[in-house]
């Protein structure tokens, strides 16, 4: 008997004996001529590895560090943020898992610390803030001149920790390897976005220093739009970020996915005694469906995958229409609306074309939703905004009485129809929509 593991989200495997040999996202090639890049900027340098949630920018990056470490013999540290996304700031989780990775001379690190804290949590922004908040309400000259004047030794303070903590970092890149150190950081688009910009401002301000490049994790489509909300829109969230990162590579999306590989990995990786063999038929037409539709962002797929894995364990999966099943996923993923509208006209094959009449897109749109609009118009979708005569008979049965001598009738076109209807029918088959719509809300009750 097959048996389902839940487990948390994994990543790529890097193979340090052949480093992409799990490269199932096709980043070979985009890695090699980074990696090469890398090595020869003018330290220090940042790089935003670019692209939107699911994209697959930790594995790009697992591959990358693994190709600088192997091939190119660099020192390398990974920090994930994600795990101290409660922290008033993400600076001095970095340099304590820093300091545990390369334990250098304990009195370096612990006032590099000393002097992290103070650059942290002072902060020459929570002065500006308070001096342009008091010189607004009092809009006095000789007040203005009191109020910086007590403020200034703070001010001083804080410049002169700032400047302690660059110098001793530079001590400890200096020391870990007369090439330095490449550091990532990666799930900074799971953390707060206060939390984000404040690390990557840090960075730029403390921790920029000859020998060591950073090397980044981030959407920069939605952090542009926070930099700018944080400003009140007087800042552009485009140029800032440019001056703070040096260059941003964007994961391409255009490489050539194994969908296959992906899929069948994934299903291998949380079943056992040869599960995804024993389905062979119904995954295929997942795969198939998958590509044809292109929904290949990779942490999609595996919530479609982690969803579907669920169905095929289920004692009785075999009872309903695998096509139905995939479909309905598919629109509840990437098309709720549509699926919505479905389980409320309670049709799992509804189609506006169902309306009676030929209609433009506008009218489809405000008939039945914009994703059926869409659907209906776009070839992207033409896997799924149609039925086989197999899935689609059976279908329209739904709900419905269904005799033997029926099924044996003279309405179906096809034999192969008749007999996977007869099949499908006999015994104790499903015979309710409901039974359809209440599988798919099931599965995604798994979040």
């Amino acid at each position: 008997m097959s048996v389902l593991h839940l487990s948390r989200e994994n990543h790529i495997e890097v193979d340090s004996s052949d480093i992409f040999k799990n490269d199932i996202l096709g980043f070979q090639e985009s890695v090699s001529r980074l990696a090469k890049l890398i090595t020869n900027v003018e330290t220090p340098f940042t790089l935003g590895i670019c692209g939107r949630w699911g994209s697959g920018k930790t594995s790009f990056m697992m591959l990358l560090q693994a190709l600088l470490c192997n091939e190119y013999s660099r020192k390398t540290f990974w920090f994930n943020a994600w795990e101290y996304e409660n922290e008033t700031s993400l600076l001095l989780p970095l340099l304590s898992n820093l300091s545990n990775d390369f334990p250098l001379e304990t009195e370096l690190w612990k006032n590099t610390k000393k002097y992290a804290s103070v650059a942290a949590y002072i902060g020459a922004s929570a002065i500006l803030k308070s001096v342009t908040s008091k010189i607004i309400e009092i809009n006095d000259v000789e007040k203005a001149f009191k109020l910086v004047e007590e403020n200034s030794a703070i001010y001083e303070r804080w410049v002169s920790e700032s400047q302690k903590l660059k110098v001793a970092f530079q001590s400890i890149v200096s020391s870990i390897d007369e090439n330095g150190i490449i550091i990532f950081v990666d799930d900074l688009d799971r953390c707060l976005p206060e939390t984000v910009v404040k690390l990557i401002e840090n960075i730029k301000h403390f921790l920029s220093v000859k020998k060591c490049i950073f090397i980044l994790g981030i959407d920069d489509f939605v952090l542009k739009r926070i930099i700018s909300s944080k400003y009140n829109n007087v800042i552009d969230g485009s140029e800032y970020l440019e001056k703070i990162i040096n260059y941003s590579f964007h994961i391409p999306t255009n490489q050539t996915i194994d969908i296959k590989k992906f899929v069948i990995n994934y299903i291998d990786s949380v079943t056992e005694n040869g599960f995804s063999a024993n389905h062979t038929e119904k995954i295929d037409y997942l795969i198939d469906t998958l590509v044809a539709t292109d929904f290949v962002n990779p942490r999609r797929v595996k919530h479609i995958l982690a969803r579907y894995t669920i169905y095929l364990s289920l004692d009785n999966c075999d009872k309903y229409i695998n096509e139905l099943v995939v479909k309905l996923l598919l629109y509840r993923c990437f098309l709720e609306d549509v699926y919505f509208f479905k389980r409320k006209k309670n049709d799992v094959t509804f189609s506006p074309a169902q309306l009676g009449r030929s209609i433009g897109y506008n009218e489809v749109e405000s008939e039945t939703c914009k994703g059926f609009a869409e659907l209906i118009f776009n070839p992207r979708y033409a896997a799924i905004s149609t039925f086989s005569n197999k899935a689609y008979t059976c279908a329209s049965f739904f709900d419905r009485t269904i005799t033997r001598e029926y099924l044996e009738g003279e309405q179906f076109n096809s034999t192969e129809t008749r007999t996977f209807a007869i099949e499908h029918f006999q015994n104790d088959g499903f015979f309710s929509n409901k039974e359809y719509f209440g599988l798919i809300d099931f599965l995604f009750s798994f979040s």
